[in-house]
């Protein structure tokens, strides 16, 4: 039997903040030949994720990654709300409260990766830069700064100097002069890096780790001094990366045990999960 439970929200604003609390859905499993108390042990935590479930016991102090689906309510000051799945075959209370640590910059601390299309966030520096560094490689490209109707850069992305230069003279009705191609290149970080929270590209006179070094602490200020990564802009977009993430719970890579962070509506809060 798997018995599905509800979420809870009870909360003063319109996202998590100290002393609100989100129960999570979880499943109990009765094991084979065990007695009604064995089950309510052995009850686990879950969240909906994007393929199936991701499943979590208690004792492990990790909290998984995944959608709330059930939902957290945007609440006014003295407001409660509880979304309730019917089940008349429940046992025990034991459930994880996610309470955000901080309001006044719910991000601060958090570090995420500033590659499009990772959702990956981390509880401090070393782990951020150990991740980009392992698992992701900075493609050598030529950005499009010229402007356009819009008002904002073109910002059309190229693998190839000889594509570049096609788009300049085909797209704006301009000659590629070199020095103006070697102005647009970014990648490597070795002579140009693009900061996603500035929307601008940055000369490095450095070369070798140092360069890159250099380019990891202007990023890394931006995230010590309270922003979040939901507002980084890929260089080749108009929009921040996250834009397209769905609200749920994200692990913290790096952060101690029972910490991990929820987005909502486009917003990041640090947060503390606590079984009880």
């Amino acid at each position: 039997m798997v018995v599905t439970k509800y979420v809870l929200f009870e909360g003063s604003g319109n996202y998590p903040a100290p002393n609100d609390m989100v129960r999570v859905s979880y499943l109990c499993y009765p094991w084979h030949g065990q007695n009604q108390q064995s089950y309510r042990e052995e009850k686990q935590i879950i969240i909906s994720g994007d393929h199936g479930f991701k499943e979590f016991r208690i004792g492990d102090k990790i909290v998984p990654s995944g959608r709330l689906n059930e939902g957290i309510s945007n609440m006014r000051p003295g407001e409660r709300s509880m979304l309730v799945i019917p089940s008349g075959s429940a046992y025990g209370d034991n459930i994880v409260h996610l309470e955000s640590i901080t309001r006044e910059k719910p991000s601060s601390g958090i570090y995420g990766c500033t590659f499009k299309g990772c959702f990956r966030l981390f509880g401090s520096f070393d782990s951020w830069v150990a991740h980009e560094s392992k698992n992701h490689s900075v493609r050598q490209i030529w950005r499009c700064p010229v402007g356009i109707e819009s008002g904002k850069e073109c910002a059309r992305l190229f693998e190839r100097p000889q594509g570049f230069r096609q788009h300049l003279k085909q797209g704006h009705n301009l000659e590629s002069e070199d020095a103006f191609v070697n102005i647009c290149y970014l990648g490597d970080y070795q002579r140009r890096f693009w900061c996603g929270f500035c929307e601008k590209a940055y000369s490095m006179a450095e070369e070798g780790f140092v360069a890159i070094a250099g380019r990891h602490k202007h990023v890394g200020s931006h995230f010590e001094n309270g922003q979040s990564i939901t507002e980084w802009v890929d260089a080749g977009s108009h929009k921040p990366n996250w834009a397209s993430a769905s609200d749920g719970v994200f692990e913290v890579v790096g952060s101690p045990p029972f910490e991990c962070a929820i987005l909502k509506e486009g917003v990041i809060s640090k947060a503390r999960a606590i079984a009880c």
